[in-house]
């Protein structure tokens, strides 16, 4: 078990809880502004009530080729986040800030990209069952989620050593 470093405490889960948060503002703060760009181009105030415009907007090959561009790097940058921070440094900023790491079943991190890729998948599954694979932390004695069990993952408090960051 890594040295008994397993957050498997309520205040594990609230720890992992508070470390996800911080991460959503961040991503979601940088995909906000590689958004801006095609944000500012739409005229918001004509579109309620007036389909003629929406229409002509969604007819419009440029407009659709730069949201579906900016759809093609939040996409990348999501993946990049999380696969970047769990598979090659061994925690997301988030995690890092919460004094977490990730580790797979031998107590390795980083875990590799592989097993990053595997978590993330594992991840959407346990966000798209309207969070109850999130939510199995909190029945379990080791704090494992979904996503965790299923990639051979576990969130674990970094060691606390002087002189050093992670």
């Amino acid at each position: 078990m890594a040295g008994g470093m397993a957050a498997a405490t309520p205040g594990g889960a609230l720890r992992r809880a508070l470390a996800t948060l911080v991460d959503m503002v961040l991503l979601c703060s940088l995909l906000a502004a590689v958004a801006l760009p095609i944000v500012r181009t739409v005229d918001w105030a004509s579109l309620p009530g007036n389909l003629e415009e929406a229409t002509r907007r969604l007819g419009d090959r440029a407009f659709v080729g730069r949201v579906a561009g900016v759809l093609g790097m939040w996409i990348a940058l999501w993946w990049c986040w999380f696969v970047v921070g769990w598979g090659l440094l061994g925690a997301t900023p988030g995690k890092w800030l919460a004094g977490l790491r990730v580790i797979d079943h031998r107590g390795r991190y980083p875990i590799g990209v592989s097993r990053a890729v595997m978590r993330l998948c594992a991840y959407s599954v346990s966000s798209l069952t309207f969070g109850i694979g999130h939510l199995v932390m909190l029945f379990r004695r080791d704090r494992c989620a979904l996503h965790d069990l299923l990639a051979g993952t576990r969130v674990v408090r970094r060691p606390k050593r002087p002189g050093t960051d992670l």
